[in-house]
């Protein structure tokens, strides 16, 4: 692995989110939490999502459809591949 990943994933661990970059591994990593935890760790990544939408309101227009009341499956990993990208960027 190289320093660029091993620090994104210390930075997704400090943000409280879970360091997966693959489905995957996100569907392990989750299935190993308790309830309570999977709902805090999915409050955490949504607070980074609007953090990320309020620095980069131009992903607002691409990623989120209006007509939906909730998001979408679609929606939601192509939001978690903006966060992770936007992470990698930031450990470089």
């Amino acid at each position: 692995m190289n320093h660029k990943v091993t620090k994104a994933k210390i930075k997704m661990l400090d943000m409280g989110i879970i360091p997966a970059f693959t489905a995957s591994e996100l569907v392990e990593m989750m299935s190993s939490l308790d309830r309570e935890q999977q709902r805090i760790v999915k409050r955490k990544f949504r607070k980074q999502w609007r953090k990320l939408l309020k620095s980069r309101p131009d992903l607002e227009n691409l990623l989120i459809d209006k007509r939906e009341l909730k998001p979408s499956d679609r929606s939601i990993r192509n939001r978690s591949i903006f966060l992770v990208r936007d992470i990698l960027k930031q450990s470089s």
